[in-house]
């Protein structure tokens, strides 16, 4: 009895203390659940590492059918150089006029260990002033062709070490990339060409004429200009302007019949109309230097240029650029190519620039003949970040594009006066 009294106490406190507590409404027990579910995702984020979204690839700048330009920081200006005849090894070096051959190579060797590349006088003249990234150009001229001592051609065809032209030739089948743009002046009434070969000389035989021919035809064809240097080697001063004429169209004549002679006739219209003054003077009479700047040649050919020399006078080293405004075509300087005058250009090589180079965007390469494309172009490129400023030599033009805007650089019309 005792023990059913107590267990019905025990029930009866158990009912009272669940009647106090009044239950959950269904908002209470949807919230609590809702609160259980965020503290679980909360706990479930606390243990997972944070990764960060991915950072999008920039799309790189595709040029399209890039064109190289030639890009100068300062204006380009070019060592013009003058060489005459050769001898042997080890042979009496008996004039300036003459250079050991082995001499000739070691300065060769010497200007393209330096960075000096060939540019053809031509080329320099119409302002195509395209140079090899870090290069520096270099015009290289002949006077008094054609000796056997200057350029000999062999039976198969290649020149002969044994002349000038022939070490510029193996020196540019070592290193292609120097160039051979030799510019050749020829006086052709007062020699006869050594065609035979005996030890270390050329001597005259029967049918000189004929290698003569080909001789002529091989230099124009390998780009080894030929232009005019007066037919008989005169003094100029002691001539009338009539006499200067005929000394200027007698050597184009005979020039183009020993090009009809070698069956290569159309060799003469390769080359522009260049006079090379001899001994560097010009005549004393107006009439005189008139009669040289108004010759037109058989071809009808005007006169371009004038090259001048000092043989016995290092003067200044560099020619300015077509386009400066101290520059004239009548009047084109040229050192003598003496070792002195080698050494010293290359002593002075840092202050002679050197060319760079850029990739221009070209969206439409069929209007590379258009200045203001062209122009266009080199102001997209330098916005763009992908060009600097400087002097532009591209698709045979020239742009300043030092200032803020790109401009052509056009060539003066230069007067014809002395």
């Amino acid at each position: 009895m005792l023990f059913l009294l107590a267990a019905f106490n025990l029930v009866s406190c158990a009912s009272r203390s669940s009647a106090d507590v009044p239950p959950l409404t269904v908002d209470q027990q949807v919230a609590t659940q809702l609160a259980e579910v965020q503290a679980t995702q909360e706990a479930n984020l606390a243990l997972t590492p944070t990764i960060s979204p991915p950072t999008p690839t920039a799309t790189p700048f595709v040029l399209q059918n890039p064109i190289t330009a030639t890009v100068w920081q300062a204006d380009p200006v070019v060592a013009i150089l003058l060489y005459h005849r050769y001898i042997p090894i080890d042979k009496t070096n008996d004039s300036r006029m003459k250079m050991q051959l082995s001499d000739f190579r070691g300065q060769l060797d010497q200007l393209y260990a330096a960075g000096f590349v060939q540019v053809s006088l031509e080329d320099w003249l119409a302002g195509k002033l395209d140079v090899p990234q870090g290069k520096r150009p270099v015009i290289i001229t002949f006077d008094d062709l054609f000796f056997a001592d200057q350029v000999y051609i062999m039976e198969d065809g290649t020149p002969s070490e044994r002349s000038g032209l022939g070490v510029m030739w193996q020196v540019y089948q070592e290193h292609p990339d120097f160039g051979f743009k030799p510019a050749l002046f020829s006086n052709m009434g007062d020699k006869y060409y050594g065609n035979v070969i005996r030890g270390d000389w050329f001597y005259v035989e029967t049918g000189w004429q004929d290698s003569l021919a080909r001789v002529i035809a091989w230099c124009i064809e390998h780009g080894a200009l030929v232009y005019n240097h007066f037919y008989t080697h005169p003094s100029l001063p002691k001539l009338s302007p009539a006499q200067i004429e005929w000394e200027m169209r007698t050597n184009d004549e005979e020039i183009q019949k020993f090009l009809t002679r070698a069956e290569k006739p159309e060799l003469a219209a390769v080359s522009a109309n260049i006079i090379s003054l001899t001994y560097g003077e010009w005549p004393n009479s107006s009439g005189g230097r008139k009669t040289i700047l108004d010759y037109v040649s058989p071809l009808g050919k005007p006169v371009i240029a004038v090259v001048e020399a000092e043989p016995y006078y290092t003067h200044s080293l560099l020619t300015l650029a077509p386009y400066a405004a101290d520059f004239t075509p009548y009047h084109i300087p040229r050192v003598e190519g003496q070792q002195e005058n080698i050494d010293a250009l290359i002593a002075d090589l840092a202050s002679i620039p050197a060319a760079g180079s850029c990739q221009l965007n070209n969206p439409t390469p069929e209007r590379l003949t258009d200045p203001e494309y062209v122009q266009s172009i080199i102001a997209q490129s330098i916005a763009q970040g992908l060009c600097g400023q400087g002097i532009y030599a591209v698709a045979g033009m020239v742009f300043d594009a030092r200032s803020g805007n790109v401009v052509q650089v056009k060539l003066p019309d230069y007067p014809r006066e002395y």
